[in-house]
């Protein structure tokens, strides 16, 4: 009976071992997840700091674009205004060339 019994403490003592050890590979993994979480955590906040600077990128370069829509038409719009100036300014000259005309062929007349 002493026999068995010391057989016996000696399988719970293995099995005790056997615990321990797999206590001790159990903590080390946990352990490594708990360091794997914190990296992918990093990893997941830079991430979502990208995409946020990215989305201001993207939302400043539509501002910019739709300025340089507004610019655009407002050049269209100034260089329209330009040619009908000078349209204005040809029609007015030529008017101006015809009154001196008119005026030499009268001031002749009175001669």
């Amino acid at each position: 009976a002493a026999a068995q019994r010391v057989e016996e403490l000696g399988r719970k003592e293995e099995q005790a071992l056997k615990l321990a050890v797999a206590l001790q590979e159990s903590e080390a993994l946990l352990e490594r997840a708990e360091e794997e979480s914190a990296r992918l955590r990093a990893e997941l906040s830079e991430t979502r700091e990208e995409r946020r600077a990215a989305a201001q990128r993207v939302e400043e370069l539509g501002r910019k674009e739709e300025q340089a829509l507004k610019l655009a038409v407002a050049l269209q719009e100034s260089e329209a205004l330009l040619e009908r100036a000078e349209e204005e300014s040809a029609r007015l000259r030529a008017e101006l060339s015809e009154t001196r005309e008119e005026r030499r062929a009268a001031a002749q007349r009175v001669e």
